[in-house]
């Protein structure tokens, strides 16, 4: 024999209590699949992160003029052209005589590290694909980058060696690190 089906406030309440925790546990498992997601997306991004360029002697006179010294830039991208974060990591030169820790810049698709003084700002363009290009400055009064050769050092926010470009005596104006 079957019991009796017993409809009554507590049980209309309990069933909703049961679907309301079923969806509170799937919200649960979701977000973190997505932060799970996000980490490995960011792991596998760290790998192709990349010292593209240094423009270490820029035209004209070595005044150490902050508009000079604005045009000794170094530039980071991602190997694969996707967007990445580097909030909170360094670079610093050979010595480290010279060391910037990143600002919060968030997601973007290449970083313009500039020596001297100025506020950070991005631009967003599209052609095609949409890209962003943020612009960061490192806040020095004297140039970074040794006209006679040096090495700069990229390395994530764990202090773990990212990416490096090393440069000589017979560099000129500019040494392009890209190796994709």
């Amino acid at each position: 024999a079957s019991l009796p089906r017993i409809d009554n406030a507590y049980t209309r309440r309990r069933s909703r209590q049961d679907a309301v925790d079923l969806v509170r546990r799937t919200l649960v498992l979701l977000i973190g699949m997505v932060v799970l997601t996000s980490l490995s997306t960011q792991a596998v991004a760290q790998d192709v992160i990349l010292i593209n360029k240094i423009l270490v002697n820029p035209k004209g006179k070595d005044t150490g003029k902050n508009k000079h010294l604005n045009k000794e830039v170094l530039v980071i991208t991602s190997g694969t052209g996707e967007a990445f974060a580097i909030d909170g990591w360094e670079l610093h030169d050979r010595g480290r005589e010279s060391v910037y820790e990143f600002p919060s810049v968030g997601e973007t698709n290449r970083v313009v590290v500039h020596s001297g003084r100025g506020e950070e700002w991005a631009v967003t363009g599209c052609n095609g694909d949409c890209y962003t290009t943020s612009h960061v400055y490192w806040g020095r009064r004297r140039y970074v980058w040794d006209n006679k050769g040096d090495r700069a050092v990229l390395r994530n926010n764990a202090g773990d060696f990212v990416d490096a470009c090393r440069y000589g005596k017979k560099v000129g104006r500019s040494k392009d690190c890209s190796r994709l």
